[in-house]
């Protein structure tokens, strides 16, 4: 386990996820279109996991970077497959896209709110 790190190093480790994240987008569309968008979620959310494992046990730097590395990828996998589902049938669910942004946004909310509470208490 890492002992304590520095903010300085976790928002490296963020940088790091969102730029392979971005970076992994196009091959997962590919991936998407050309594969079962159910599978490619699946492994996307397995990806994930394997990523949320990989910072809990991380003992150094290097393998927390490779966490990073994985849930870039993995959350690439998995959200660009699940709005590809999303919008994939509008004629038979036509909310189901609206659906998925607005939950995505209420969480995004929720998360922020209780950051700000968090910062708020202290």
């Amino acid at each position: 386990m890492l002992a304590r790190i520095g903010a300085e190093a976790i928002g490296i480790l963020v940088a790091a996820e969102l730029l392979v994240s971005v970076a992994a987008r196009p091959a997962a569309g590919w991936l998407a279109d050309k594969r079962p968008r159910t599978v490619t979620a699946a492994s996307g959310a397995l990806l994930y996991a394997v990523s949320c494992l990989g910072y809990t046990l991380a003992g150094s730097l290097s393998v927390a970077f490779g966490a990073a590395i994985l849930g870039g990828v993995g959350g690439a996998l998995f959200w660009v497959s699940i709005r590809a589902l999303a919008a994939e049938f509008p004629d038979r669910d036509s909310g189901s896209m609206a659906g998925l942004l607005s939950s995505e946004a209420f969480g995004r909310a929720a998360l922020r709110s209780a950051q700000a509470s968090d910062v708020a208490g202290r």
